[in-house]
């Protein structure tokens, strides 16, 4: 059996290598843009930390553009904790769910400030 620290480190390198293969999938040629941020853990340096990231705010912050992008997505950690990202390849109002996390996406630009299903 797993441990709870086997797991996250599990979970991190999934939706880290689901980014990746999104990335690389599609591109347009324009920049898309849409708010990134997470308010899950300071200590990663690949996604942007904002304390201000959070699910009862609409966020303003961080923005991102991303020419390979077409929608942009929200994860939102069980426990409250909250990210904001750019996607590719998904359908408007489409969500995912883990065992500690669920993600939703949008495809219009920005619109995933305070947006949540």
């Amino acid at each position: 059996m797993k441990s709870a620290g086997q797991k996250y480190i599990i979970m991190k390198r999934a939706f880290s290598i689901a980014l990746v293969v999104l990335f690389a999938v599609y591109n347009t040629g324009q920049a898309f843009k849409c708010y990134s941020c997470q308010n899950y853990d300071s200590s990663w340096e690949w996604w942007y930390y904002d304390e201000g990231c959070g699910i009862n705010q609409a966020y303003e912050g961080n923005i991102v553009d991303c020419e390979s992008c077409d929608s942009c997505g929200t994860r939102v950690w069980h426990d409250g904790r909250m990210g904001r990202t750019e996607a590719t390849g998904a359908v408007d109002g489409q969500c995912d769910y883990g065992n500690t996390w669920t993600d939703c996406y949008c495809k219009t630009e920005l619109c995933n400030a305070g947006r949540w299903w």
